[in-house]
């Protein structure tokens, strides 16, 4: 019950902001539904019914525009804050879920404050992969750098920037006039210098 209270509380504190921050006046009511480690079986036969496939290491989703399936475990109340965010954007536009991803999971990961230590990052780790592959599937890549491509869209195009985008399904040349791959080399300049100040 403990986890159930976090995980209301955490998204109680945090719902607000996220709506604001992407100017969305209100929300429908949102189921979340938690699955214990224990029920880890059910978990992934519902997400092989919900979505066709099961997402190894997977501990969130969202089935819909209203519903939010978490598997519990100590990173739940932030993964909470993650999936709202998923579901709050599906709100400024009802076509980004993976839309693409990057983008999806940027929005998302910047949300819930998960950013990685970039101080614990090698030099090859700081040279940017594309954003074609942080659109891959079963990949670490959209979550390891998703919150420092936000930040870097905000950064340099302000919260309006960002928002354009996420109505254009990441669109970046016609909401910003600039291709992906300028972009890319915008946030691996972004990400080195705040990495190595």
């Amino acid at each position: 019950m403990e986890d159930v209270s976090r995980i209301l509380g955490t998204l109680r504190e945090n719902s607000g902001r996220v709506m604001g921050h992407l100017c969305v006046a209100a929300m429908p009511r949102v189921r979340v539904v938690l699955w214990s480690q224990a029920r880890i079986g059910d978990w992934t036969r519902a997400m092989q019914a919900t979505l066709g496939q099961v997402y190894p290491g997977a501990t969130g989703y969202t089935p819909g525009r209203d519903e939010m399936r978490l598997l519990l475990n100590s990173a739940s109340s932030l993964e909470a804050v993650h999936e709202y965010a998923h579901l709050v954007s599906m709100q400024v536009n009802p076509t980004i879920p993976n839309n693409p991803r990057w983008l999806w999971e940027a929005v998302a990961v910047y949300e819930a404050g998960t950013a990685p230590d970039l101080r614990t990052w090698t030099d090859g780790d700081l040279t940017f992969p594309g954003l074609q592959a942080l659109n891959q599937y079963n990949s670490a890549l959209p979550y390891r750098w998703g919150y420092h491509v936000a930040l870097a869209l905000i950064e340099r195009w302000g919260d309006d920037g960002l928002l354009g985008v996420i109505r254009a399904n990441g669109d970046l040349q016609g909401t910003f006039g600039i291709t992906d791959a300028a972009f890319g080399a915008y946030a691996e300049a972004y990400v080195r210098r705040l990495a190595r100040p």
